[in-house]
Protein backbone atom coordinates (compact mmCIF):
# COMPACT_ATOMS: atom_id res chain seq x y z
CA UNK A 1 0.00 0.00 0.00
CA UNK A 2 2.15 2.80 -1.35
CA UNK A 3 -0.26 5.51 -0.23
CA UNK A 4 0.08 4.33 3.34
CA UNK A 5 3.88 4.00 3.09
CA UNK A 6 4.37 7.40 1.47
CA UNK A 7 6.14 9.67 3.89
CA UNK A 8 4.58 12.99 4.76
CA UNK A 9 7.72 14.68 3.49
CA UNK A 10 7.45 12.93 0.10
CA UNK A 11 3.76 13.79 -0.19
CA UNK A 12 4.35 17.44 0.71
CA UNK A 13 7.36 17.69 -1.60
CA UNK A 14 5.60 16.23 -4.64
CA UNK A 15 2.38 18.13 -4.04
CA UNK A 16 4.31 21.39 -3.61
CA UNK A 17 6.31 20.97 -6.83
CA UNK A 18 3.79 19.61 -9.30
CA UNK A 19 0.43 21.32 -9.76
CA UNK A 20 1.19 24.58 -7.88
CA UNK A 21 4.12 25.20 -10.22
CA UNK A 22 1.72 25.12 -13.15
CA UNK A 23 -0.58 27.67 -11.50
CA UNK A 24 2.39 29.95 -10.86
CA UNK A 25 3.50 29.61 -14.48
CA UNK A 26 0.04 30.43 -15.84
CA UNK A 27 -0.35 33.42 -13.52
CA UNK A 28 2.99 34.77 -14.72
CA UNK A 29 1.88 35.03 -18.34
CA UNK A 30 2.04 38.58 -19.68
CA UNK A 31 -1.25 40.53 -19.66
CA UNK A 32 -1.52 40.59 -23.46
CA UNK A 33 -2.01 36.79 -23.35
CA UNK A 34 -5.41 37.24 -21.76
CA UNK A 35 -6.64 39.78 -24.33
CA UNK A 36 -6.87 37.09 -27.00
CA UNK A 37 -5.13 39.20 -29.63
CA UNK A 38 -3.19 36.22 -30.97
CA UNK A 39 -3.55 32.46 -30.79
CA UNK A 40 -1.42 30.53 -28.35
CA UNK A 41 -0.58 27.03 -27.22
CA UNK A 42 -0.22 25.77 -23.66
CA UNK A 43 1.48 22.39 -23.70
CA UNK A 44 1.76 20.79 -20.25
CA UNK A 45 3.83 17.70 -19.69
CA UNK A 46 1.94 15.26 -17.54
CA UNK A 47 2.66 11.53 -17.46
CA UNK A 48 1.02 8.31 -18.43
CA UNK A 49 0.67 7.97 -14.65
CA UNK A 50 -1.83 10.84 -14.93
CA UNK A 51 -3.97 8.79 -17.34
CA UNK A 52 -3.58 5.22 -16.09
CA UNK A 53 -2.51 3.95 -12.72
CA UNK A 54 0.74 2.09 -13.31
CA UNK A 55 1.28 -1.26 -11.66
CA UNK A 56 4.16 0.10 -9.63
CA UNK A 57 3.11 -0.75 -6.09
CA UNK A 58 6.66 -1.70 -5.22
CA UNK A 59 7.93 1.79 -6.06
CA UNK A 60 7.77 4.14 -3.08
CA UNK A 61 5.58 7.21 -3.52
CA UNK A 62 4.27 6.13 -6.96
CA UNK A 63 0.71 6.71 -5.78
CA UNK A 64 1.55 10.28 -4.80
CA UNK A 65 3.24 10.86 -8.17
CA UNK A 66 0.17 9.52 -10.01
CA UNK A 67 -2.18 11.73 -7.99
CA UNK A 68 -0.17 14.85 -8.84
CA UNK A 69 -0.11 13.92 -12.52
CA UNK A 70 -3.88 13.38 -12.51
CA UNK A 71 -4.06 16.94 -11.18
CA UNK A 72 -2.07 18.16 -14.21
CA UNK A 73 -4.48 16.32 -16.52
CA UNK A 74 -7.50 17.88 -14.78
CA UNK A 75 -5.93 21.35 -14.86
CA UNK A 76 -5.35 21.05 -18.61
CA UNK A 77 -8.95 20.11 -19.26
CA UNK A 78 -10.24 22.88 -16.98
CA UNK A 79 -8.06 25.49 -18.70
CA UNK A 80 -9.08 24.27 -22.15
CA UNK A 81 -12.73 24.74 -21.21
CA UNK A 82 -12.15 28.12 -19.53
CA UNK A 83 -10.27 29.44 -22.56
CA UNK A 84 -12.97 28.12 -24.91
CA UNK A 85 -15.82 29.66 -22.90
CA UNK A 86 -13.91 32.96 -22.69
CA UNK A 87 -13.26 33.01 -26.42
CA UNK A 88 -9.49 33.01 -25.94
CA UNK A 89 -7.68 31.36 -28.88
CA UNK A 90 -5.39 29.33 -26.63
CA UNK A 91 -5.06 25.63 -27.36
CA UNK A 92 -4.25 23.38 -24.40
CA UNK A 93 -2.53 20.01 -24.64
CA UNK A 94 -1.81 17.52 -21.89
CA UNK A 95 1.15 15.49 -23.13
CA UNK A 96 1.46 12.23 -21.20
CA UNK A 97 4.68 10.35 -21.88
CA UNK A 98 5.31 6.82 -20.75
CA UNK A 99 8.74 5.83 -19.49
CA UNK A 100 11.37 8.35 -20.64
CA UNK A 101 15.13 7.86 -20.35
CA UNK A 102 15.70 10.51 -17.67
CA UNK A 103 17.62 10.75 -14.41
CA UNK A 104 14.36 10.47 -12.46
CA UNK A 105 13.51 7.13 -14.04
CA UNK A 106 17.06 5.86 -13.60
CA UNK A 107 16.80 6.70 -9.89
CA UNK A 108 13.52 4.78 -9.63
CA UNK A 109 15.06 1.79 -11.41
CA UNK A 110 18.23 1.91 -9.31
CA UNK A 111 16.10 1.77 -6.15
CA UNK A 112 14.05 -1.16 -7.44
CA UNK A 113 16.13 -4.07 -8.80
CA UNK A 114 12.97 -5.82 -10.06
CA UNK A 115 12.69 -3.14 -12.75
CA UNK A 116 16.29 -3.21 -13.95
CA UNK A 117 16.49 -3.93 -17.71
CA UNK A 118 12.70 -4.45 -17.87
CA UNK A 119 11.46 -1.00 -18.81
CA UNK A 120 11.72 0.06 -22.45
CA UNK A 121 12.15 3.83 -22.57
CA UNK A 122 11.48 6.74 -24.86
CA UNK A 123 14.27 9.20 -25.54
CA UNK A 124 13.78 12.85 -24.51
CA UNK A 125 13.89 13.73 -28.24
CA UNK A 126 10.74 11.62 -28.74
CA UNK A 127 8.88 13.93 -26.36
CA UNK A 128 10.36 17.02 -28.01
CA UNK A 129 9.13 15.69 -31.37
CA UNK A 130 5.63 15.20 -29.92
CA UNK A 131 5.63 18.80 -28.64
CA UNK A 132 6.74 20.04 -32.08
CA UNK A 133 3.93 18.07 -33.68
CA UNK A 134 1.36 19.70 -31.41
CA UNK A 135 2.82 23.13 -32.17
CA UNK A 136 2.78 22.42 -35.91
CA UNK A 137 -0.98 21.88 -36.12
CA UNK A 138 -3.19 24.70 -37.42
CA UNK A 139 -4.70 27.15 -34.92
CA UNK A 140 -8.08 25.54 -35.61
CA UNK A 141 -6.85 22.19 -34.24
CA UNK A 142 -6.53 21.50 -30.53
CA UNK A 143 -4.91 18.24 -29.52
CA UNK A 144 -6.29 18.16 -26.01
CA UNK A 145 -4.53 14.97 -24.95
CA UNK A 146 -1.58 13.04 -26.32
CA UNK A 147 -0.13 9.88 -24.85
CA UNK A 148 3.30 8.82 -26.10
CA UNK A 149 4.69 5.41 -25.24
CA UNK A 150 7.63 3.40 -26.47
CA UNK A 151 6.61 0.40 -28.54
CA UNK A 152 6.26 -2.54 -26.19
CA UNK A 153 5.65 -0.54 -23.02
CA UNK A 154 3.26 -2.33 -20.69
CA UNK A 155 1.20 0.22 -18.78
Amino acid sequence: MAVVRATRLAVADMARRRAPGLFIMINSWPPWTWRGDAPGVLNMISSIAGRKIPAMGAIPDSSVYSATKYAVTALCETLRLEFSYSGLPIRVTSLSPGAVDTQMLHTVIANNPLLKDKIPMLKPKDIADAVLYVLSTPDSVNISEMTVQVTGEIV
